[in-house]
């Protein structure tokens, strides 16, 4: 064995195409773990994809930001959350223990 760090699941649906999304629905919220309570930054990227159910990421980010851990936080938890109830998409990610620390990501939606 190596030391190389291994992952899963790191790929989340929050909406799949022709899906509908009503204004008035709740954000879509999910959580992610950081490794551990070392891990003091977690980058998060929000993709788009126009395949049904994409496996790898071919595009560059549409959105991205880097989440940061208060010192001496024992939270291992990242929440991201997706509003479709505005005039755009909105995406904000922060520690689940610290939402003060909530920081909006910009949406770039000239993917390709």
């Amino acid at each position: 064995h190596t030391n190389a760090t291994r992952v899963r699941n790191v790929f989340s649906v929050y909406a799949k195409k022709n899906q509908t999304i009503h204004i008035h629905d709740k954000p879509i919220i999910r959580k992610y773990k950081r490794f551990n309570v070392k891990q003091k930054k977690v980058r998060i990227s929000v993709y788009a994809s126009d395949e049904e159910d994409p496996k790898v990421v071919k595009n560059k980010p549409c959105a991205k930001t880097t989440v940061v851990f208060p010192p001496n936080s024992t939270d291992l938890s990242i929440v991201v959350e997706l509003y479709f109830s505005d005039t755009k998409i909105r995406v904000w990610a922060y520690p689940e223990s610290d939402p003060e620390n909530k920081k909006e990501m910009e949406l770039d939606y000239e993917y390709s």
